[in-house]
């Protein structure tokens, strides 16, 4: 080991990247062997596993449909093969031709001909409905084709009613308005008086979506607009309840009146189930309510899809019938009227035509085959097509009621309809036992019970009904995930509940699936609802209360959280607690409530549940918890009704039925012993140590407060983890440590090689680093993702439309009259702020002079300081004024009190019509300066990072290196330091910005910690947290300087010029391809060169599968003839496993394959051995670093991902970050249009910028990149030069890519350039490479890129 010596590691963690550095003491990079420690390893960004998941989930559901369809045939073999031996025989081989099959392709051989069966029942509903209702005998082999299909698709399981009941519109509409008295304790959506029959028939009509609402408006609401915002005595939108119910789509956030759900998609009742459910686990509580909303609708749509019928089988028959009569018509009216469209509607594949819509497309070419068409769009077409008609008298009635079915929806019903999703089996169930009830009098093998009396009926109905509960799992004992206490015999259906112990079988189900505690690994979390949960949630919620922006004493919040929370159970608001504290004198009208949400979202709903039960002595507190957390994992009624019957004798049947109508799901995220066991006592009080709970009733902190360095709470749950891992027990592999914290997978990636950089630099420096400086991205959530924000002006247009002031209408002229540049010219802050602010100074109420305002006459005000809040949101910070009252306010607060006095009504008004925020009101009109407690959380909030994410790395780092400092780098500081000091950061030039961002989490990140977090801070001292009066001079802390000013930032700005750094690409072997598939998962049609479909089914006959996931790649050499050839070989995921283990078959299969691709080869041999040459392997083309990335042998070539980074002038690099500038907003507002003035690009530089491309191209390292030519793009410069400039900026864009780590081809047709004309690839034949490289080499790196390796010149093993 290195001797000993202090420095510093930053790490820059991005979601696809990681960038370190490493420096000493005094802010200079270190050397390893010569270099500068520094650089960045990328890898693909990681996905959830959702898709996998979903893919997981339908072959499962498959797998368990065919499951029971061959236990329906093991019943019935014996006796069908005694009239028909081949049946089944030709059932399973009903998908081949002819010539393929063992006994031909009909379906019966004997007593049944096929004909006479298909014209009888022309579908399966037809056979179902005979055989519902035959007295006389039919033949064995019909009520197996019955019973198959209804087992197979038999609907779902989501209602427990009856079979008579499951259109019961009542029950689900009695739920839904049980859910507002119950959950919300708030009246119904509409009068009492309202019945549940005339909410069903409006919801029933075949209506579209704004007839139903004006039906509701009519008849629900006496002729009343449904109210659109919440109210305090009904917190939902009306109108937004109304268009759900009618069909529509809305904001969770418009539905719930709650801001938090404003990032969340629109939901609608007819989504599908995954949809649904996905938004509803970001509701919480609030998704009950859209589950008891989604039953009426199901139910409702139901009967429509019943239509009175007494079976889904007689209904599907009349649709049969209905779809029959439509089409004789449409197609005698389109021949009668519209005969040069017939073709166009009923044989053409076009968008939208009755083809599309009925999927019928055999004789059509295979690309349009992929051409649908759902029932709206066609009746549309229809509708377009034939509505200026004037028909005849005789043939105007079926016109009138095709037009009304058209409108409707409903005209060519199909009985394969996305509706059906509603159907619950109780429906298919009935028509399963009506069929075995009849054919029990004829066929006496359905009456033959076993040794255990079951008969073959209640067995076929058993494997109708049968379900692995959700805590049984796996049945597989010897699987790793299974948990399931069985017999050893075989389970059926029948036997399935003599066979599983359910009762041990559940507790293992909650023993394994209780989560752990965010903080105290190893300890199970607290249910949602728990009464403990529930205390904790509310008091931290309420701990923030303020009375005019200060804390409110103890004892005044310990005597609301009783008077309020536990005296009564109603929902608390802001106006609830403000009306208490002015009842009991404790506040005046003038005074402030702030700090909590306008409607608490906490409540000891739980502890009033329970009350009476609790106050009668029936439960205790212990056994209250008990029943809680049982319920929380418990999702069967029946089972948890006899578990409360067996634990709680005590309890009434009463008693238990209420309790099983309690909705107690879900789980917390902390566990009992972090809050009641954990001590802690505040690092400068005398107090004596109290557990969290306590802390929290005796303080007004939060827990995040608790948790911070005025406590040692924080101190003592370090404690506890390492002691926890300390034990040997408890050693796991990395990935296990992860999967216990409940780490995502897409952070997984992110935090796997931060470690291992970690480990590289600790081994090349000789020890651990003193402190690490962790900076961890946010990332977009998925629904953020491509999401288009409103622009400016369509803002301003939207808001100025509501405004009702005397300068609204020339304001608004003048924005109109700015046309197309009005959103480039309002990407300046002063401009947009002088529209928020109807053209006014916010300090005086002076019209501002728009001829003035980009001048210094005006300036941009922070209203709370810079120098105590970075804070520079536009909407809640930031006013427009005249430069001489900025000057005067400086870095004061409140505002003055005259200021505050005269414009607080001009103020008020900019509020009500929504041209500022209430918070930028609040803070305008605010009469008290910042409390102690305030700056310090304004600092805190600056440099303190508490997501979960970071936590982890920060956790884990320490467990690694105990006696390195970790110092959280707050996302955001060190933008604001490129910012202040010019040091340009720009994504589109190349990757080196991580390794860079990384020196500077070090460099800012130190600096902030010394000065403001390392040691207590006074905030009475003169400070500011600005970037630039804190980095421009000398920073002293304990005595020691820690920055000298003006001569470590030249030293900064001297690192930021250096492109000198280490670079590495995450290689791997994938175990799963798109979609957690082995290859395309759509099938092509008949042709060579693909995956069969299934074993022994030639895909030039069958079709089968494209896109083969390469696993790896090894390195092969054999003969063709007299040439000898080496390739680099893909490896399919399929085979990669014997591939590897078996040399005779690795031999065969790269023979057969290359065979399959027109090459036969001899003398097949592995230079370098079988090794495994990954995904992304680093390979050296005469220098230039590339990643092996993707092969393919059909085409015969393979991708790579250029490694080398594309370096500049700061100028260029400059310029190049306008064009992105530029492009975006063109991205996201398309009538934006660029102009030299804002945007600074011209025709001028963008020529100097293709004449550099060219260059790179031409004479650098990048001639050596594949697939790239400088001829192409010299031949089209003229071309180039006579774009519009906005597609010049968007093509030099493109180009850039060229230089950049982008495998894909690169879409220069502006420059009227084959789309794959710069496609990074080549040949993966390598006696081709000869002509344009001299070595090839194989490069293995580190994760840091500080250790590497290198093979010989691969050219050489020709």
């Amino acid at each position: 080991m290195k001797e000993s010596k202090k420095y510093y590691l930053g790490l820059d963690i991005g979601t696809n990247s990681v960038g370190y550095a490493v420096t000493g003491e005094n802010y200079s990079l270190l050397k390893f062997r010569g270099e500068p420690v520094w650089g960045i390893t990328t890898f693909e960004e990681a996905e959830l596993a959702e898709n996998r998941r979903i893919n997981r989930t339908a072959r499962r559901r498959l797998d368990r449909r065919q499951q029971r369809v061959r236990l329906l045939q093991e019943i019935f073999a014996p006796y069908i093969c005694r009239v028909d031996p081949n049946f089944f025989i030709r059932r399973s081989e009903s998908a081949l031709f002819s010539e393929d099959t063992q006994h031909g392709v009909r379906i019966f051989d004997g007593g049944i001909d096929d004909k006479e069966y298909y014209r009888k029942y022309p579908t399966i509903h037809h056979l179902i409905v005979d055989l519902m209702t035959a007295d006389s005998p039919r033949d064995i082999r019909l009520i197996y084709l019955a019973c198959a299909w209804l087992v197979a698709n038999r609907g779902h399981f989501l209602s427990e009613a009856s079979a008579d009941q499951v259109g019961n519109f009542q029950k689900p509409y009695a739920e839904f308005l049980r859910c507002f008295n119950q959950n919300y304790e708030c009246q119904s959506p509409w009068a009492d008086s309202v019945s549940s029959e005339t909410v069903q028939e409006i919801m029933q009509t075949r209506d579209g979506i704004n007839q139903k609402k004006s039906a509701f408006k009519t008849r629900v609401f006496g002729g009343n607009k449904p109210s659109r915002k919440p109210e305090e005595e009904f917190p939902f939108s009306r109108d937004a309840i109304v268009s759900l119910l009618s069909g529509g789509k809305v904001s969770s956030a418009d539905l719930f009146g709650n801001e938090a759900y404003k990032e969340l998609d629109s939901v609608a009742l007819s989504m599908d189930e995954e949809n649904f459910e996905r938004i509803l686990t970001e509701l919480g509580d609030d998704a009950d309510l859209l589950r008891k909303m989604r039953a009426m609708y199901d139910c409702a749509l139901l009967n429509i899809t019943l239509q009175g019928k007494q079976s889904i089988s007689e209904a599907k028959v009349a649709i049969y019938e209905q779809h029959k009569r439509d089409l004789i018509f449409l197609k005698y009216f389109i021949g009668k009227y519209c005969r040069k469209d017939y073709s166009k509607v009923f044989r053409d594949a076009t968008k939208d035509n009755y083809v599309a819509y009925s999927g019928n497309v055999k004789s059509c070419k295979e690309a349009d085959r992929g051409t649908r068409s759902d029932k709206n769009a066609f009746c549309d077409f229809v509708k377009r097509l034939v509505k200026d008609i004037q028909p005849e008298k005789e043939d105007q009635a079926k016109y009138a009621d095709m037009m009304d079915r058209l409108t409707q929806y409903t005209f060519l019903p199909k009985q394969k309809d996305s509706d059906n999703r509603v159907i619950p089996h109780q429906l298919y169930a009935y028509e399963l036992d009506q069929i075995l009830d009849h054919a029990s009098n004829y066929l006496t093998m359905l009456g033959k019970a076993d040794a255990d009396g079951i008969t073959n009926a209640d067995k076929i109905r058993a494997i109708f009904r049968f379900r692995i509960p959700y805590y049984v799992g796996p049945l597989n004992q010897s699987s790793p995930f299974a948990w399931l206490e069985r017999k050893p015999d075989k389970i059926y259906p029948w036997n399935f509940e003599k066979i599983v112990d359910l009762d041990r079988s559940e507790q293992n189900f909650i023993q394994r699936m209780t989560n752990t505690c965010t903080y105290l690994p190893g300890e199970d979390v607290l249910p949602y609802c728990s009464l403990l949960y529930s205390r904790y949630m509310v008091l931290n919620e309420i701990n923030d209360l303020k009375i005019n922006r200060q804390p409110i004493p103890v004892q005044l919040k310990q005597e609301i959280y009783q008077a309020l929370f536990v005296d009564s159970g109603k929902k608390v608001t802001k106006k609830t607690i403000a009306g208490y504290l002015k009842s009991h004198g404790y506040i005046g009208a003038d005074d402030e409530i702030s700090g909590v949400d306008d409607t608490i979202k906490a409540n000891l709903k739980p502890y009033h549940s329970f009350r009476a039960m609790l106050s009668a002595g029936t439960l205790s507190e212990e056994q209250v918890e008990d029943i809680i957390l049982h319920a929380a994992y418990s999702e069967d009624k029946s089972r948890m009704n006899r578990w409360l019957e067996n634990r709680y004798p005590a309890l009434s049947e009463n008693d238990r039925k209420y309790i099983l109508r309690l909705q107690l799901k879900e789980f917390g995220r902390l566990s009992g012993r972090l809050l009641t066991e954990i001590m802690g006592a505040a690092v400068n009080g005398s107090g004596e140590a109290m557990s969290i709970m306590d802390a929290l009733w005796q303080t007004n902190d939060n827990l995040m407060q608790l948790l911070s360095s005025r406590y040692t709470f924080r101190d003592q749950i370090r404690d506890f983890a390492a002691d926890y891992y300390s034990e040997p027990s408890r050693k796991s592999p990395l990935s296990q440590r992860l999967d216990d914290m409940y780490v995502s997978n897409s952070v997984k990636r992110q935090i796997i090689r931060s470690l291992d950089i970690c480990t590289d630099v600790v081994k090349a420096m000789g020890c651990a680093p003193g402190r690490i400086f962790v900076e961890m991205a946010r990332g977009a959530t998925e629904s953020q993702k491509g999401k288009r924000t409103k622009s400016r002006k369509q803002q301003l247009l939207d808001l100025y439309k509501q405004v009702k002031h005397e300068d609204a209408p020339e304001l608004l002229a003048e924005l109109e009259a700015m046309g197309d540049e009005a959103n480039s010219r309002l990407q300046s802050d002063k401009l947009f702020l002088y529209y928020l602010q109807l053209g006014k100074c916010a300090y005086t109420g002076q019209a501002i002079d728009l001829s003035q305002l980009l001048s210094k006459t005006y300036d941009i005000d922070h209203i709370y300081p810079q120098s105590k809040v970075q804070d520079d949101s536009i909407l809640n910070n930031k006013v427009l004024c005249l430069s001489t009252e900025n000057g005067e306010k400086g870095d004061h607060f409140p505002i003055k009190h005259e200021i505050r006095e005269q414009m607080q009504p001009f103020w008020n008004q900019l509020k009500n019509i929504g041209l500022i925020t209430e918070e930028k009101y609040h803070r305008l009109t605010r009469n008290t300066g910042f409390t102690d407690d305030e700056l310090r959380q304004f600092i805190n909030r600056q440099l303190v990072e508490t997501r979960q994410s970071t936590r982890v790395v920060t956790q884990l780092l320490q467990e690694r290196y105990p006696n390195a400092e970790i110092v959280y780098v707050k996302a955001g500081l060190v933008s604001r330091f490129r910012q202040e000091f010019d040091m340009l950061k720009c994504r589109s030039v190349n990757d080196l910005h991580h390794a860079k961002d990384a020196y500077l989490n070090v460099v800012v990140g130190n600096v902030y910690h010394e000065k403001f977090t390392r040691r207590w801070f006074d905030v009475h001292q003169d400070y500011s947290l600005n970037v630039r009066p804190l980095f421009t001079h000398p920073v002293v802390s304990g005595g020691a300087a820690v920055w000298s000013g003006e001569d470590d930032l030249a030293k900064v700005r001297k690192v930021m010029g250096k492109n000198a750094v280490h670079i590495t690409q995450y290689a791997f072997c994938r175990h799963s391809g798109q979609n957690g598939g082995f290859f395309d998962q759509q099938p092509k049609k008949a042709q060579e060169g693909l995956i069969p479909r299934k074993k022994n089914l030639p895909a030039e006959k069958y079709g089968g599968y494209n896109g083969a996931t390469t696993s790896f790649f090894v390195l092969v050499r054999y003969s063709q003839g007299k040439k000898r050839e080496l390739m680099f070989f893909p490896v399919d995921l399929m085979c990669s496993s014997r591939f590897l283990t078996d040399d005779l078959l690795a031999v065969e299969h790269i023979a057969k394959t290359l065979k399959d691709n027109g090459k036969n080869v001899s003398n097949i041999e592995f230079p370098l051995g079988k090794r495994i040459l990954k995904t992304n392997t680093v390979l050296s083309l005469d220098g230039f670093l590339c990643c092996l990335s993707s092969g393919s042998i059909k085409d015969g070539r393979v991708g790579f991902l250029p490694l080398t980074q594309f370096v500049c002038s700061y100028e260029t690099e400059r310029y190049i970050k306008y064009l992105e500038r530029a492009c975006e907003k063109r991205k996201f507002y398309p009538h934006y249009s660029i102009s030299e003035e804002h945007d600074h690009v011209s025709v001028q530089e963008n020529m100097k910028l293709y004449d550099l491309y060219i260059s790179k191209i031409e004479d650098s390292i990048f001639s050596k990149r594949p697939g790239v030519s400088a001829e192409n793009l010299m031949s089209k410069k003229a071309a180039f030069a006579k774009l519009p400039i906005d597609i010049q900026c968007s093509a030099l864009l493109k180009m850039q890519m060229l230089f950049a780590r982008q495998p894909n081809p690169i879409d220069l047709s502006d420059l009227d350039l084959s789309k794959n004309a710069f496609k990074a690839r080549r040949s993966m034949y390598l006696s081709g490479w000869k002509k344009e490289y001299t070595d090839i080499r194989i490069v293995d790196m580190s994760a840091s890129g500080l250790f590497e390796s290198r093979s010989g010149n691969l050219l050489e093993l020709l």
